[in-house]
């Protein structure tokens, strides 16, 4: 996850000296460490007192987010008869979904369904009006053919174009055992998503993953590609009544990546971040930044605050620089 840098506002609360816009700008750059996401849900406060001349070191504290800050999400949806009755359920928890969804991150999201053939219904689109109506056109019921989930999978890979920068993940929602072309199996088709960074999230219904009859094969075929995209496999009920809840359950088991930027065209010299990026992080964990620092010899004194953005948080750095 890409840490995102933002200079909000500041304002001088001594009339005595005023820091210059440029030198606030500098000291927001440096303290807007952040994982990127789009809704600030808690706010705080922050003291940083530096003396002209001296090299400050501040320690900025957050922690990883619940689901990626920069998502390329898509559901792939089996449209078998078993899932009749299913179709119109997940259609109705979307809106929902993606509003959540959206509120904490910079989302776009994609909708495809498949049998024995492969159709996009919504391209990876920011819209999500749009993209949560178009699965109103999944089609009520698919007689004949086979659900070939692995072959809707590598057609999803060339189909939908993600951002560079963003997470991608699709979300593959079946009930049988895949049906291949070409010989393909399960470990092809992981193979084929190496070095992609696409996740794969499985949802399985509860009595398909207890079916030891008819799709004895169904869990370890799909463990297969979810284990080899660092993705997971979630339980959901037989209606997919609570589709929305697993799919966000999905999501926060991913691993998630933070690192610090500055700003674009920031002047300030002899800045340093520690660490300056986080891998692999669970959802939630507490992480620190620690910014360093020179306060120039000719900074003018007194008090400035900047308000920055730290993604799950905003942060108010009052800023006290004295002689």
């Amino acid at each position: 996850m890409t840490l995102r840098s933002r200079f909000l506002r500041s304002r001088p609360v001594s009339s005595r000296a005023k820091l210059p816009v440029r030198w606030l700008f500098v000291l927001a750059s440096l303290l807007l460490l952040a994982p990127t996401a789009w809704a600030a849900a808690d706010t705080g406060k922050a003291d940083v007192t530096g003396r002209r001349g001296e090299r400050v070191s501040h320690t900025v504290s957050s922690t990883a987010p619940s689901v990626p800050g920069k998502l390329d999400l898509v559901l792939l949806v089996d449209l078998s008869q078993s899932y009749e009755n299913d179709l119109p359920i997940i259609s109705a928890q979307l809106p929902g979904l993606l509003g959540e969804l959206g509120a904490t991150s910079d989302l776009r999201f994609g909708l495809a369904g498949f049998i024995d053939q492969f159709r996009v219904y919504s391209p990876l689109t920011s819209d999500l009006a749009s993209a949560a109506a178009a699965a109103d056109q999944l089609p009520g019921s698919m007689t004949g053919g086979e659900e070939k989930w692995m072959d809707a999978l590598l057609a999803a890979l060339t189909s939908f174009k993600p951002r560079s920068d963003a997470k991608t993940v699709f979300v593959l929602a079946t009930d049988e055992q895949a049906t291949l072309e070409g010989g393909r199996d399960e470990n092809v088709v992981a193979s084929r998503f190496a070095g992609t960074g696409v996740r794969i999230i499985g949802l399985i219904p509860d009595d398909a993953m207890k079916d030891k009859v008819n799709q004895p094969l169904l869990p370890g075929e799909i463990a297969t590609v979810t284990r080899a995209t660092q993705g997971s496999i979630v339980p959901v009920r037989t209606d997919s009544s609570d589709l929305g809840e697993a799919i966000l359950k999905g999501l926060r088991t991913l691993p998630v990546d933070m690192s610090a930027r500055l700003l674009a065209g920031c002047p300030a010299e002899n800045v340093t971040v520690s660490p300056q990026e986080y891998r692999g992080l669970q959802a939630s964990t507490p992480v620190d930044f620690q910014v360093s620092f020179d306060v120039p010899d000719a900074a003018p004194l007194g008090q400035s605050i900047c308000t920055v953005d730290l993604g799950n948080k905003t942060v108010e750095f009052v800023i006290d620089v004295k002689e």
